[in-house]
């Protein structure tokens, strides 16, 4: 259930491997999403996990996107009330610059930084920052024990450790390893700018993809055109200033985070 930015693209072609867990083919449904694919129906989201694997998942970063996708939590319960739910969150700073990288690359971005940071109550880069905000939207309606939060940093950095406690938490054999486990799939300072003609040859590379297709390849597929037909967005380097006003502004939040899962991120300290 996210957040943006924060690995779920690498983690959901981890769980893709396992022989127990059938992860669909398309990463983000974004069933839950009122505004999004809500309206395709029950039985258009139960033909997206066409498996007798008994562990079935997606990851839709959008659904950690409230107030402005409202709604998610209920709608999920509704459906799913014994789902277990995995929150992927990074230091939030890291986070922001990642999410800004993205959405320049992707031309929803035009000002610079500090242009986009400039009202922190209503910035989507803040809210989206805001992980025990989010979280709480959760735990209003699923129990804590069915809420695993993991932080981007030690699936970076304790990956094979971090694995085996997303499967302990899904039921299934913690133990399970292989070689792409040690692949990352995306990195901020690797994101690039499509040119118009980019854009193009990514479409109907997207297109061609089969369904049937293991995410990882399709993700490297989609990718294909970048290096000749796209250029490269650097990532800023965020003011101290800034960076601490933004830190302070989410302070109360990362005191009910760790509150809330009885956590310190110590990994978050260095940044």
């Amino acid at each position: 259930m996210g957040g943006q930015k924060c690995g779920t693209t690498s983690l959901h072609d981890y769980l893709s491997r396992h022989p127990a867990i059938f992860m669909s083919r398309t990463k983000e449904l974004n069933f839950f999403c009122a505004a999004r694919n809500a309206s395709r129906g029950r039985a258009w989201y139960e033909a997206q996990f066409p498996t007798d694997r008994p562990v079935r998942g997606e990851a839709s970063p959008h659904y950690t996107n409230y107030p402005f996708e409202p709604g998610v939590p209920a709608r999920m319960h509704a459906l799913l009330p014994q789902a277990r739910l995995m929150y992927l969150v990074r230091e939030p700073v890291a986070r922001i610059l990642s999410h800004y990288v993205h959405w320049v690359g992707e031309g929803q971005e035009t000002r610079s930084l500090e242009e986009a940071l400039a009202d922190f109550e209503s910035s989507p880069y803040l809210t989206r920052s805001r992980y025990a905000w989010q979280l709480e939207q959760y735990l209003a309606v699923y129990p804590p024990e069915q809420v695993l939060v993991i932080t981007t940093e030690e699936l970076r950095d304790q990956r094979a450790a971090t694995l085996r406690r997303v499967f302990r938490f899904l039921g299934v054999d913690e133990s399970f390893t292989c070689a792409a486990f040690a692949r990352q799939l995306y990195r901020a300072r690797d994101q690039r700018r499509l040119t118009p003609l980019g854009r193009a040859v990514a479409t109907v590379t997207r297109r061609l993809a089969s369904p049937q297709w293991p995410p990882g390849l399709v993700w490297r597929l989609k990718h294909l055109p970048y290096p000749a037909l796209s250029r490269p967005v650097p990532v800023p380097v965020m003011p101290p200033k800034l960076a601490t006003a933004v830190r302070e502004f989410l302070r109360p939040d990362r005191e009910r985070l760790r509150a809330l899962t009885g956590r310190d991120f110590p990994e978050w300290e260095a940044a």
